[in-house]
């Protein structure tokens, strides 16, 4: 069976489809007039026009989700979530069919109340039993044994009577009074509702619960693969550790960039590790379910964060040691250091560890590093 579409699959393709209408566009504009043309003449005015029609083009930026929304009739991501959410329509299946789904969904709704400790199986019976009487039916069967004991020398031929006699009386029922009698049947809807609602309320509540599980069962699937695909497209190829320089300002200056790679067996311990993390996060899955733009933005920039953090945290003594082995390979404790990002190797005394012993100077960069923040870039 094919799966079905999502606001989250709607998102992606329309972002995918702009990109590569994008690509296209601009392969086409490069493939204008070429130098040497006879046809050049005036060529520099059109570029200039053709660049601030670009520039007006960009400022606009048109909202690629609702364009693709516009395009095939649906007024904007909300309409859309409602009507994915919607149940498929009906199909034309027999009376039989249909009574066999329903008593298959009553009969997992049960034991999923029972196990839960939601509701007891005869509950089920009562509750149909209620919403089944009239409520000035339900209301008498409740009143009547209190009027029993109020009567107990009552003649049993006439109690039936005499009973339904007090009960008229006592809700007004067959009062000539018109405000008295609406007074009365007010009085007994209410009553009414007090007695089905402990059992309403407890088979609202189950129920409740019941269905979002199964919305979950059929939405998970989809989550966790989501997951795992995010997880794995923000794991780097390699950690950019450090970008420092020797001799700043000099004419042998060098710019020495400190990365780490990450091999096979690094990508699947973050990819497991991660997946299953957020497999589990409520806060993830909320974002991935509501499915709008700015949610599967921010479901997506969290797991990046996490990935780019947990990934750092992995590598982090490998990736300050090896920025300590390069650097003392290039005569770090001869050299004036600089530094182009937050990680600066900043020592006080540049040249001051020249004398040292190779062990000493090691540490001391590791040491620089540490009290300097050092943190992933």
């Amino acid at each position: 069976m094919e799966n079905e579409l999502t606001v989250n699959d709607i998102v992606n393709q329309s972002v995918a489809d702009k990109k590569t209408s994008g690509d296209n566009s601009s392969q086409q504009n490069q493939g204008g007039a070429n130098p040497g043309d006879g046809n050049n003449a005036g060529a520099g005015d059109g570029k200039q026009q053709q660049d601030n029609q670009a520039g007006s083009q960009q400022n606009k930026q048109p909202d690629a989700i609702s364009d693709l929304l516009k395009e095939i009739g649906i007024e904007s991501v909300d309409v859309l979530k409602q009507r994915l959410a919607a149940p498929p329509p009906a199909q034309n299946i027999s009376p039989e069919e249909k009574e066999k789904q329903e008593n298959i969904y009553r009969a997992d709704l049960q034991r999923f109340a029972v196990e839960n400790g939601g509701m007891k199986l005869e509950d089920f019976s009562k509750i149909e039993a209620v919403k089944a009487k009239a409520d000035k039916d339900l209301v008498y069967e409740n009143w009547l044994p209190e009027w029993k004991e109020e009567n107990p020398d009552v003649d049993p031929a006439e109690a039936d009577k005499l009973a339904k006699e007090a009960f008229e009386d006592e809700y007004k029922l067959s009062s000539t009074n018109e405000k008295a009698k609406a007074r009365g049947e007010s009085r007994l809807k209410k009553d009414a509702a007090e007695i089905r609602n402990p059992l309403e309320s407890s088979f609202n509540n189950v129920k409740g619960k019941f269905d979002e599980l199964r919305s979950v069962q059929a939405t998970y699937p989809a989550y966790s693969k989501k997951v795992n695909e995010t997880v794995s497209a923000s794991i780097p190829a390699e950690l950019d550790v450090y970008t420092g320089k020797i001799n700043e300002g000099k004419e042998d200056e060098e710019t020495v960039p400190v990365k780490i790679s990450l091999d096979d067996n690094d990508r699947k311990e973050i990819l497991k590790s991660l997946t299953e993390k957020f497999e589990k996060s409520p806060s993830a899955y909320a974002l991935f379910k509501k499915g709008d733009a700015k949610s599967i933005e921010d479901f997506t920039a969290m797991i990046k964060s996490e990935t780019e953090n947990y990934v750092w945290a992995k590598k982090k003594d490998i990736g300050l040691k090896q920025v300590a082995d390069d650097f003392l390979k290039k005569g770090i404790e001869k050299a004036r250091i600089g530094a182009t990002n937050s990680f600066a190797i900043n020592q006080n005394n540049p040249g001051g560890s020249a004398g040292k012993s190779k062990q000493s100077a090691e540490r001391e960069v590791l040491d620089s590093l540490e009290k300097g923040g050092a943190s992933k870039t």
